[in-house]
């Protein structure tokens, strides 16, 4: 397999995780959004950025916490995906959790040597110290910085619809990825 479709199917097996990720959170009514290229992606692209090989996307601190309580408590994922974080892994050393998708392989070269779960994943970040809105203003102003795509494309990325220099265009695909029979660790709940 060539690296251009091991890329598309590295994207095609995140969605699906991200999926898995959106029906537990619309079920228990955890808001989460698109962040960083993954956010980019969806609004230049209407999809991934071709050469991106990540999902990232965010939470609401109270959001994230109930999204791990959730996952871990009540087995939301299922059997076929494991949610990567210190309470799953004491050896865990993240400071966000990772959806990640059992028997895949994801092997990069920062964790090649460490005793964890391998699996191809999504990251998840926590955003802390949104403020609450006490005013019918403020509560305005929050909604429209929390959810004003286009600012935040803007501020990040610049002229986001422009494309980079071909030069530029670069995945990060890691020494190893298998979509089936991966060697994770995994942990009893």
């Amino acid at each position: 397999m060539n690296n251009n479709n091991k890329l598309r199917k590295l994207q095609l097996t995140e969605l699906e995780i991200l999926k898995k990720v959106d029906q537990v959170c619309r079920q228990y009514q955890i808001n989460y959004f698109l962040i960083a290229g993954t956010l980019l992606g969806a609004v230049r692209h209407k999809g991934f950025i071709p050469w991106d090989d990540d999902i990232d996307i965010g939470m609401l601190r109270s959001d994230y916490e109930k999204f791990i309580d959730i996952c871990l408590h009540k087995q939301a994922l299922g059997k076929e995906y494991y949610l990567h974080c210190n309470e799953s892994d004491e050896d865990y050393y993240l400071p966000f959790i990772k959806v990640k998708k059992n028997n895949t392989t994801f092997a990069e070269k920062c964790n090649e040597n460490i005793d964890t779960h391998k699996g191809i994943f999504i990251d998840v970040f926590p955003y802390d110290n949104v403020p609450k809105p006490v005013s019918f203003l403020e509560k305005l102003q929050t909604f429209y910085t929390v959810n004003d795509c286009e600012y935040y494309l803007r501020k990040n990325f610049g002229d986001y619809m422009k494309l980079p220099p071909e030069s530029e265009r670069k995945s990060h695909l890691p020494l190893l990825i298998s979509f089936t029979n991966g060697v994770n660790r995994t942990h009893e709940n």
